[in-house]
């Protein structure tokens, strides 16, 4: 079917009415006869293209076309050609060129026109380079993201109308072929054994209204299998039209292989915990009641030091199992800090070291009725501050003095000692791992615990010197425990 202008009466336009017409337009409007030679042009095109009009006219500038294929004017020339053979009007996008030399983007749509001097082919013409530009400058954006941006069709095997990114680099294909539906993301791309769940719950979050986020494993074009981290949103097609669904899609495999590697490393933890909470107790705890039992039956003093030196280890192995268990419970936790009642845990663990430490005299002040964020193993905290208090200790009678302290937003447990006291060089690296030593009779964890359980509860924990003790008792120290209170 052919589309021919004419005025109203059907008698073909004058050039002079066709002038009179383009000259108004603020768009550039070029008037071709079929072969492609320009007719006239109004002062829009002029200003555009860089020319005078007249130049224009008279065929004194040799091409606007950009040049390069198929941007050429014999290109240009075979379009106008088209349009003036078949009266189809056509509008495509071209790449120009001005006075300069320099090349721009514009939009050109053709339609023929009937005349009194035959057949003309109206050019209208509008300057896009500032669009092209936006649209180079989202691609390069599109191209550096870690991933494929996508929008498709909210049906089976999701139809992608636009893939762009790392396509080729994440999958094996080319953002074209997903496009063009030789490859569907839904039905070649997801994982087989991932589809039915990854679909349920993109439905789910449709439905629902809300983003959705999901993970699935993909298979690459070369049979390789990838973890993909996906977050989108459905989008309202036309009325009566598909509904669609946009994104992005990044590679997670990695860090898929690393969370693996947590959970096998977690469950070897809640393993070890459970031989330390039962095996290797129940035994020591055996080995322990018979060495009482036989220190009651036997008179021999060299045999009984030998029976005290078996129950004085195993004890210490009990302890070291105790704190062993209590930082596999901090390793495996991913429970957050919430409010605990200091009162009853510190006033539990000055009772256990009263208990386990007879010789030992252990004072403790009046402790507030606060609430502090801490966890279950905040007993731990001051379990091993107090030990360290009190095994540490090279006095024939230990002395240790429980203080507590009110601050803005904290309180602060202190512990004081009447030992030989911390250097100060050694007064940040007590808290590593291990310092206590192999000769040492604590742990070698105790107090790395208990830095690592107060930093997770957002508090702090150092040591001070004391300078209250009489001239000859030694220095003595003061480890102080920080703990957040409940607003």
């Amino acid at each position: 079917m052919t589309t021919e202008r004419t005025p109203a009466d059907g008698s073909p336009l004058s050039i002079d009415e066709l002038r009179g017409a383009f000259d108004a337009v603020t768009e550039a409007v070029f008037v071709h006869r079929p072969d492609g030679t320009i007719v006239d042009v109004n002062a829009a095109a002029a200003d555009l293209y860089g020319h005078s009009p007249s130049a224009l006219r008279d065929g004194a500038v040799e091409t606007l076309s950009a040049g390069v294929d198929p941007y050429t004017h014999e290109e240009a020339v075979r379009r106008i050609e088209r349009t003036a053979e078949t009266g189809e009007a056509r509008q495509f996008e071209w790449r120009a060129r001005d006075s300069d030399g320099a090349r721009f983007w514009v939009s050109m749509k053709l339609s023929r026109i009937d005349t009194d001097d035959g057949p003309r082919v109206l050019a209208v013409v509008r300057d896009i380079q500032g669009r092209k530009e936006a649209e180079r400058r989202f691609q390069t954006l599109i191209e550096n993201l870690p991933g494929v941006v996508y929008r498709c069709r909210n049906e089976a095997g999701w139809p992608m109308e636009f893939v762009g990114g790392r396509c080729a680099e994440l999958t094996g294909y080319e953002s074209e072929t997903v496009e063009s539906g030789a490859v569907s993301w839904g039905l070649d791309v997801i994982h087989p054994e991932d589809r039915e769940r990854v679909d349920a719950e993109v439905q789910t979050a449709v439905d629902e209204g809300s983003a959705f986020e999901v993970t699935y494993r993909i298979r690459t074009a070369d049979g390789s299998i990838k973890w993909m981290w996906e977050r989108g949103q459905h989008l309202d097609g036309p009325t009566e039209g598909p509904e669609y669904l946009e994104g992005f899609i990044t590679d997670i495999t990695d860090r898929k292989r690393y969370e693996d590697r947590l959970e096998a490393q977690r469950d070897d933890l809640e393993l070890l915990n459970q031989v330390l909470r039962h095996d290797i107790r129940n035994d020591l705890q055996l080995v322990t009641a018979y060495a009482d039992l036989l220190a009651d039956e036997c008179d021999d003093s060299q045999i009984q030091e030998y029976i005290d030196t078996i129950s004085e280890h195993a004890e210490h192995t009990v302890e070291l199992t105790t704190t062993a268990r209590d930082m596999a419970n901090v390793l495996i936790s991913d429970s957050d800090p919430e409010s605990r009642r200091l009162r009853p845990v510190l006033e539990s663990e000055v009772d256990e070291i009263r208990s386990g430490y007879p010789e030992a005299v252990v004072r403790c002040e009046s402790i507030p009725d606060v609430e502090v964020v801490a966890d279950d193993l905040l007993g731990s905290v001051f379990r091993n501050v107090l030990k360290n208090a009190v095994q540490h200790n090279d006095k024939d009678v230990p002395e240790v003095s429980v203080g507590i302290e009110r601050a803005e937003g904290a309180v602060r447990i202190r512990v004081a000692d009447n030992g030989p006291g911390v250097s100060d060089a050694q007064k940040e690296s007590i808290f590593g791992k291990g310092e206590a030593g192999l000769d040492s009779a604590g742990t070698g964890i105790g107090l790395y615990l208990v830095r690592t359980l107060v930093d997770s509860y957002g508090g702090d924990v150092w040591v001070e010197d004391r300078d209250d003790l009489g001239e000859g008792d030694g220095p003595g120290a003061i480890f102080v425990v920080e703990l957040p209170t409940e607003s």
